[in-house]
């Protein structure tokens, strides 16, 4: 395959990737995650199967570690932050009385003591920022419905992700020696050594966020 062909190959397949991910934008996220999952706990699957467990066995115990932990987390500080947004709500108008109550006082002080005109400025400027600060407020309540709708995703890609992340890591060194068997021979090294200084770097992050 000349060099024109291979590269006019890679760029329909790009373009169909890209397609692909747009027209599937919306189910995409627990494979995604699933992925990344399976890409994460892979080097432990494989110290385990060092020290003589089977695949499926360290896939399954793994998978079932990931999905306690997962679990665990949505239950500690999903109701956490339940309450402190029904908390805020709840306190929200105590908020506006109070802030209420000292611009009347700074108003009627600036009325007394500043000169007309600047008044009514200030007056003017003062009612430019309350607009604000519903539109402010008006979108924090829709980000807070629209953080329901996420939580539902939430659950949902709970559920869906474990069995993905399950499939990928048991068969996941099978899946990458069929991907190396795609790559052009010609550049095969060139590509495994890219890939892996990908890794490397990922692992290096991740293991310096953690």
């Amino acid at each position: 395959m000349t060099v024109e062909r291979q590269i006019r190959f890679w760029l329909i397949g790009l373009v169909i990737f890209l397609v692909a991910v747009f027209v599937l934008r919306g189910i995409l996220l627990p494979f995604i995650a699933g992925m990344a999952v399976a890409y994460l706990l892979d080097p432990t699957c494989d110290r385990f199967e060092k020290w003589g467990m089977s695949r499926t066995l360290a896939t399954t115990l793994l998978t079932v570690m990931f999905l306690i932990v997962a679990v665990t987390a949505v239950l500690v500080f999903v109701p956490l932050l339940a309450g402190q947004v029904a908390r805020l709500l709840e306190r929200t108008p105590q908020y506006f009385d109070a802030l209420r109550v000292q611009l009347t006082a700074l108003l009627t002080i600036l009325e007394a003591r500043v000169d007309p005109a600047m008044f009514e400025g200030f007056q003017g400027a003062m009612a430019g920022t309350a607009e604000k600060l519903a539109g402010w407020l008006t979108g924090m309540l829709g980000r807070l419905v629209s953080g329901g709708v996420a939580l539902a995703n939430l659950f949902s890609l709970i559920l869906i992700t474990p069995v993905v992340a399950f499939y990928l890591l048991r068969d996941w060194d099978r899946l990458v020696a069929r991907v190396d068997t795609w790559l052009p021979r010609s550049h095969v090294e060139v590509i495994r050594e890219q890939a892996r200084e990908v890794d490397r770097t990922l692992a290096g992050f991740l293991r310096g966020q953690g």
